[in-house]
This record gives C-alpha cells, structure tokens and sequence, in this order.
C-alpha cells in the first residue's frame, strides 16, 4: 500500500488534486496561491485520481487551469486516455441499460436503477462519474425477473443474499431483492417502510442523454446514498467517489426534499451521525456550500463532527475506490487471503463502531449465519451429486 505521511491529505500534492476536483465538480477553481506544479507533482496527481475514480472529474478540473500550470505533455495524455476510457465505458453502460430496460419492461415487473448511472446523470456530464456495475431493484419479483429475462443475460448461480448477478456483454448487473442488507433488526424494518412507500408505486423518473430512467425518489435517493457510504465504509473501506455523489445528490435534491424528514430517515437508521460527518467533510475539503439550509440541517455542528469528518476523509484518502489500496494481498492462499479481510474488516468494525454500534453489533452474526448457510448449501448438495 502507498504510504502518506501523518498530515495527509494536507500534503501539496494532495491539495491540488483536491482543488483539481473542486473544479471538476462545481465549475469554478478556488484561488490557487502557487505559480507551478511540478512533474512530480502532477505524477502524485494522477495516481491519487485513478485510485479515487475520478480522473475525468480532476480533467474537467484541468480544463479551468490557466496554460502556464496545465500538467505536462505526458501527464496530460494521460489524464485525457483515462477521460476517454471513462466515456466509452459510460456509453457501454447506457446502451445496455437502455435494453435491459426494454427487456424488463416486456415482462411487466417494476424496477428502479440504484446508484451508478442514475447518480451520474446528476453530474455536470453525465459520463464523466467513473461507472461500475449496473444495479436494478425488483424486490419481491427479483427470482422471476431472473427466470423472465433473455438468455443473453447470463446467470451467475453463486450465492446470493440480497441481490442476484447477471452478465452481459462483460457487464454486471446486480438484480436486488433487497435495496440494502443491514443487520439490526430495527434497523431492517424501518428500512423495508421505507421502501414500501415508494416502491412499486411512486418511482421516479429522470432522464439523461436521451434515456429515461426509473428511480428512486429524492428523499431515497440521499437516504439509500448514506446507507450505501456507511456501509463500505465500515467493511471493505470507500472512495470519493461515493463523496462526489453526495454533493451532486444535495444540490439536485435540497430545494425539494424536507431536511426535517431525512433527518428522521435516517436517525430511524442510526446513520445521523455519518450523514453529518460526510456533509462536514465535502463542506471542508470539496466545496459543497455550507451556508444553505439543507446542508446546515445535515450538519450537527460539534466537535465531535469535525473530528471524525477528517479522521474519515483521511482514511478515504488513503484506501481509495472502495478500498482498493487495503486490498493488496501480501500472503498467498486463500487460508491467509481470508484471514487478511477478517482482520481488516475487524479493524474497522472497532474504528467506527461508535458511529453505527447496532450495526456494528449485529453485522458478525449476520455473517456467520450466511456463512454456515452456504456450507450447509453445499454439503446438501455434494450428498446429492453423490
């Protein structure tokens, strides 16, 4: 893994692409107080953006630098090859979400697109947020959706708990039972309200770059946004991008969802305390406006606060998208590839464990009874085969 020194991300280079960033997403530099950027500096640049998935943003960021500061001709090259794959691969997307639509909507099941390319058609272009997978809620009707669907899309029969896997044209699609899996069961059925008020019958819909794209209402959206953040960021560790999406959400969303009724969503959840830690940090570090009343109602304003807003920013910082610089493997085996996830997942249990306790609490047992049901799973049917 890239080690940082301890003030990180207060380094020079860090900065820079901070600002680069801030650029990227809201269209304006903040004043830069340096006269050049350094090869190396540039070189830093670039590897904290792959590592985040967010090149292109830090490119549109590029574009409002004056010459004299714009990256060398190399490192420029680069930066517009990352852009351009980022592109293609969001119009791959699209084309397919485009026909899994048409291919959905002949079986008569509802759905809604989580995340992804529904978050990116928020964004000032639309192909410049970093795609992943392709994930669609259907509930209920998520196993005859899988039966229902074209043999083109080919099924994964691996376990699955809260979503089941399809495969097009090297395309995932995750096909969600459940729109998260959470461990308290408190916590489980205020989110199974949560959904049945909106779902199947008050979907939403958005379009961007000519599709038209069922999804979740605002208030959801924001909610299923600080679910989906806390969730890696407590297990397997989370990125900016998950951060750009949260700014972009807020400034779609706040002048038509009622903060005092997110603020009961999520408090119903125990995620008040993350939702405000990341509202502090993209206030601090990635130029969301504080002075709006949407954002100070996200906000609790203590200490507290502001200390584990950096404290989170500075993890984010360092393990990148979803956690890919922890997962370096330094043993081989998968004995010890197993024990490595359990201890980094541990650690971060015990780390965050004051920000979301019942979660925390109840997420082992949850895994061990997934766990013991796959073997079970598997015995049963190696008896069968036999």
């Amino acid at each position: 893994m890239q080690r940082h020194d301890n003030n990180f991300p207060d380094t020079p280079s860090a900065r820079l692409f901070l600002l680069l960033l801030h650029g990227g997403l809201n269209g304006r530099l903040p004043t830069l107080d340096q006269p050049t950027i350094s090869p190396r500096e540039w070189e830093t640049i670039l590897r904290i953006a792959r590592q985040q998935a967010v090149t292109a943003l830090v490119w549109d960021g590029i574009q409002l630098l004056p010459d004299e500061l714009k990256p060398p001709v190399d490192i420029g090259r680069q930066f517009f090859m990352d852009t351009l794959r980022t592109e293609q691969t969001a119009r791959r997307l699209n084309a397919l979400l485009a026909t899994l639509l048409a291919d959905v909507e002949t079986t008569g099941i509802a759905v809604a697109l989580l995340k992804g390319q529904g978050y990116a058609a928020l964004y000032p272009n639309p192909l410049h947020r970093q795609p992943g997978d392709i994930d669609i809620y259907s509930g209920p009707e998520c196993a005859r959706l899988q039966r229902a669907l074209p043999p083109a899309y080919e099924r994964d029969n691996g376990p699955a708990y809260f979503h089941d896997k399809l495969h097009h044209d090297g395309i995932l699609i995750e096909n969600h039972r459940l729109v998260a899996e959470l461990a308290w069961g408190p916590h489980k059925r205020a989110l199974e309200r949560m959904v049945s008020e909106w779902f199947p019958a008050n979907i939403s819909q958005r379009t961007s770059l000519g599709l038209s794209l069922p999804v979740p209402p605002p208030w959801f959206e924001l909610v299923h946004a600080v679910i989906h953040f806390a969730q890696h960021l407590t297990g397997g560790g989370v990125g900016l991008r998950q951060l750009c999406d949260w700014i972009v959400l807020i400034r779609t969303h706040r002048e038509h969802v009622d903060h005092n009724v997110l603020a009961q969503h999520l408090q119903q959840l125990g995620l008040r305390r993350i939702a405000g830690a990341m509202t502090r940090l993209c206030v601090d570090w990635l130029g969301l406006e504080a002075d709006h009343t949407f954002v100070q109602a996200l906000l609790v304003g203590d200490a507290y606060e502001k200390r584990t807003a950096r404290r989170i920013f500075q993890d984010v910082m360092l393990v990148g998208n979803f956690g890919q610089e922890e997962r370096i493997r330094r043993h081989s085996g998968v004995a010890r590839e197993t024990a490595d996830l359990l201890r980094r997942r541990g650690a971060r249990t015990l780390r965050y464990f004051a920000l979301w306790p019942n979660e925390m609490i109840w997420r082992p047992f949850i895994r061990l009874t997934r766990f013991t049901r796959r073997k079970l799973t598997h015995a049963t049917s190696a008896q069968v085969r036999f």
